[in-house]
């Protein structure tokens, strides 16, 4: 059993909180290696699993370290993540850093797309609300 916080980015930090009724649990699996990229069929497969969410990081770090022509670059690895959800019936998710991102990943097949990270998000408005005080 998990407790529910309704002010996190799922409910739009407060904005939408989801009522009174108990959303269903996504379970995102997180593939961030060559070898879960190699593995995204059977990942997609388990049972419970309702995302493969490719943390892009972490991918290319480990691409970087453990090439593998069966895999191919960053880009064979993001077109290989979606083909695997689609065709286990489940979706593709990524984080992408900039909002002009979205469209295209989107168009890859993306279905779940975080933009940028909540920290990053909270230091740029707390950077604007502390340069009012230079004023």
């Amino acid at each position: 059993h998990r407790g529910l916080s309704r002010s996190v980015r799922a409910f739009d930090y407060g904005l939408n909180p989801p009522g009174d009724k108990m959303p269903e649990p996504l379970i995102m699996a997180q593939i961030e290696t060559v070898e879960a990229v190699k593995r995204a069929a059977e990942i997609a497969n388990v049972d419970g699993i309702g995302v493969l969410f490719v943390g892009p990081s972490d991918l290319q770090i480990d691409l970087k370290h453990n090439a593998d022509s069966l895999v191919g670059d960053y880009a064979q690895c993001l077109r290989a993540v979606v083909a695997a959800a689609r065709k286990a019936g489940k979706r593709a998710g990524i984080l992408v850093r900039d909002a002009a991102d979205l469209l295209p990943h989107r168009e890859l097949g993306f279905a779940d797309i975080a933009v940028d990270l909540d920290i990053v998000i909270l230091r740029k408005a707390y950077a604007h609300i502390l340069s009012l005080r230079a004023c």
